[in-house]
Protein backbone atom coordinates (compact mmCIF):
# COMPACT_ATOMS: atom_id res chain seq x y z
CA UNK A 1 0.00 0.00 0.00
CA UNK A 2 1.69 3.38 -1.20
CA UNK A 3 2.17 6.17 1.08
CA UNK A 4 -0.64 8.09 -0.21
CA UNK A 5 -3.27 5.82 0.27
CA UNK A 6 -2.53 5.23 3.80
CA UNK A 7 -3.06 9.01 4.15
CA UNK A 8 -6.14 8.87 2.58
CA UNK A 9 -7.42 5.78 4.59
CA UNK A 10 -6.12 7.93 7.85
CA UNK A 11 -8.35 10.85 6.12
CA UNK A 12 -11.63 8.95 5.60
CA UNK A 13 -11.40 7.35 9.23
CA UNK A 14 -11.82 10.98 10.77
CA UNK A 15 -7.88 11.93 10.71
CA UNK A 16 -7.20 15.41 10.29
CA UNK A 17 -4.38 16.78 7.82
CA UNK A 18 -1.73 19.12 9.52
CA UNK A 19 0.27 19.20 6.06
CA UNK A 20 -0.33 17.97 2.70
CA UNK A 21 1.45 15.48 0.64
CA UNK A 22 4.61 17.26 -0.33
CA UNK A 23 8.51 16.96 -1.55
CA UNK A 24 10.54 18.01 2.29
CA UNK A 25 13.76 19.25 2.17
CA UNK A 26 15.41 15.68 2.74
CA UNK A 27 14.34 14.20 -0.30
CA UNK A 28 10.73 12.27 0.47
CA UNK A 29 7.23 12.74 -0.22
CA UNK A 30 5.84 13.47 3.62
CA UNK A 31 2.63 14.14 5.13
CA UNK A 32 1.33 14.54 8.15
CA UNK A 33 -2.17 13.74 9.84
CA UNK A 34 -4.02 14.16 13.49
CA UNK A 35 -5.47 11.05 13.85
CA UNK A 36 -8.95 11.05 16.07
CA UNK A 37 -6.88 10.44 19.31
CA UNK A 38 -4.71 12.91 18.97
CA UNK A 39 -1.38 10.95 17.61
CA UNK A 40 0.21 12.42 14.69
CA UNK A 41 0.77 10.05 12.02
CA UNK A 42 4.05 10.72 9.26
CA UNK A 43 3.21 8.84 6.15
CA UNK A 44 6.16 8.78 3.97
CA UNK A 45 8.21 7.59 0.83
CA UNK A 46 11.29 8.44 -0.64
CA UNK A 47 10.59 10.70 -3.93
CA UNK A 48 12.32 8.31 -5.98
CA UNK A 49 10.47 5.47 -4.88
CA UNK A 50 7.25 4.73 -7.48
CA UNK A 51 5.05 3.19 -5.70
CA UNK A 52 3.54 6.77 -3.53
Amino acid sequence: MGSSLSLSHALAAGAKELSPMGLRSWGHLAAYCLDPDGHVLAFAVAAADKHI
